[in-house]
């Protein structure tokens, strides 16, 4: 039976760069590492951990009759190393790190230099409008004052200290209240596809939605560009999530309003807005993912190592779509073969990994590559790297469009059948797709028969089946019914 073990948890969770810096780490910190990386590479090998596996496999080892204390300070150490890589990595950590040393500073006695350190961080914190950690500066520098028995600079202090308290605080509840908005959307994503609008409308009512009303902070303006835009997004009205962006874009680029988001965020403004574009704007879609990689390339532009690689897969992932809408699957492989190696660079699985196999899928089959396309689609029926229902319908729906092209006609019965279990299994309302399922079979029967007029008429059906939108995202089924009517 499988069983839930968090060492096998945590070590399959690293990435190569994260296991990488542990060996380093357990090398300099442990007279023990042999031990500990015996254990680490066994667990990291395991798809399914047992404590048997690993008695049987280090019988001969001493440590092995403390297994559970090894694996406890194993554990205990592979989270101290992930802290130290990850205050280099991550701004977050980083900042609670300098938290934690100021304090033990000032525990010591040594105000001075916590003076020094509590007012550059404080001013760092208020200019990027962290009110979390602006508070706890403020704070910080409180216990500093009382403990260094400077009284007369507690009192004169303390209204104004109090009146910044007072402002900081109110932009974090502010701020409190679109992630409350945000939560509220996610629920409504989940909800029946007939319960969605109304659930939405009701968060576009939300005062803080209202584009006249004047938020107190910046940063708060970016999040309700980002919100307004997502829900547009799923009410179905890209022009209006486009109008927001554009506007929250513009306003960051003007100088005179001497503001700048934090680049990671101003790159979530410009992706959120590729999201929106469709095929007839290729030349809109080269010019903002030529703005994003602008945004990596910048030196100290303060990205994190998981803020950069996020935006880089992203970049890679916008050009397949740009090459896409135009039409040029060539071009879509050359970016998807950067895409795949700079995933296996970083060991990346999961919905990004499908997206890929997807797109991969796409550009072989329009290059008439169907065993290459199969070899895509497989791996996405693996269930190796997630299983969004979304992508599934597709690729069940390109696999079933192969299959007609290399005339498998002793199969495509199993093909349709395997098709529409999952589509009725996973969405309660797609009859477009099982529509379109039909209309194949029909035509891999009459093309077996060779019966020309019954395909065009079948072709002209699929035309009629997709709305003129699902046409356009569908480009891979418009191009194969324009062959199928010349």
């Amino acid at each position: 039976m499988k069983t839930t073990d968090e060492l096998h948890l945590l070590i399959r969770g690293m990435d190569r760069n994260e296991k990488g810096y542990f060996r380093k780490f357990s090398k300099l910190h442990s007279s023990r590492n042999g031990n500990y990386l015996k254990l680490f590479d066994c667990v990291a090998s395991m798809k399914d951990y047992s404590d048997d596996q690993v008695r049987v496999y280090f019988k001969s080892e001493k440590f092995i009759s403390r297994l559970n204390a090894t694996k406890f300070y194993l554990k205990n150490m592979i989270v101290r190393a992930l802290r130290n890589y990850y205050e280099e990595q991550e701004p977050y950590v980083g900042k609670l790190m300098a938290l934690a040393e100021t304090y033990i500073i000032l525990k010591k006695g040594l105000h001075q230099t916590a003076v020094k350190k509590i007012m550059k961080e404080w001013q760092n914190c208020r200019a990027d409008e962290n009110f979390v950690f602006t508070l706890q500066w403020i704070n910080l520098y409180q216990r500093l004052i009382n403990s260094d028995d400077r009284i007369k600079e507690l009192i004169e202090s303390a209204p104004a200290l109090y009146e910044e308290k007072q402002k900081i605080t109110n932009r974090y509840i502010e701020n409190a209240g679109f992630e409350f908005l945000r939560s509220k959307i996610v629920a409504a994503q989940t909800r029946e596809s007939a319960k969605q609008p109304e659930l939405l409308q009701q968060v576009l009512r939300n005062p803080l939605f209202n584009e006249n009303k004047i938020l107190l902070s910046n940063i708060a303006r970016a999040q309700r560009t980002e919100l307004l835009a997502r829900v547009y997004s799923l009410l179905d009205e890209p022009e209006k999530g486009r109008r927001v962006l554009i506007n929250m874009i513009n306003w960051c680029d003007d100088p005179s309003n001497n503001y700048m988001p934090s680049p990671f965020n101003y790159y979530i403004m410009h992706n959120q807005l590729l999201n929106l574009i469709d095929g007839d704007e290729a030349t809109e879609m080269a010019h903002l993912i030529e703005k994003c990689r602008k945004i990596i390339t910048i030196k100290h532009n303060n990205l994190s190592a998981k803020e950069e690689y996020e935006i880089q897969a992203n970049i890679y992932l916008h050009e397949m779509r740009m090459y896409y809408w135009l039409k040029k699957p060539a071009e879509m492989l050359k970016s998807g073969f950067k895409m795949e190696r700079y995933f296996s660079k970083h060991g990346t699985k999961g919905e990004a990994q499908m997206i890929l196999l997807l797109l991969m899928a796409f550009a072989y089959f329009a290059l008439k590559k169907f065993d290459k396309t199969l070899e895509r689609l497989n791996a996405m029926f693996s269930n190796e790297f997630g299983d969004r229902k979304d992508l599934l319908t597709e690729a069940y729906l390109l696999n079933i469009m192969v299959h007609l092209e290399l005339k498998n006609y002793s199969i495509i019965k199993r093909q349709v059948n395997l098709a529409e279990n999952f589509i009725r299994k996973n969405s309660s309302e797609a009859s477009t797709e099982l529509n379109l399922i039909k209309v194949f079979y029909k035509i891999a029967k009459a093309t077996e028969a060779r019966d020309k007029s019954a395909i065009g008429e079948l072709a002209l059906k699929l035309l009629k089946i997709l709305s003129p939108k699902k046409l356009s995202e569908r480009r891979y089924i418009a191009d194969w019914i324009q062959g199928k009517l010349k």
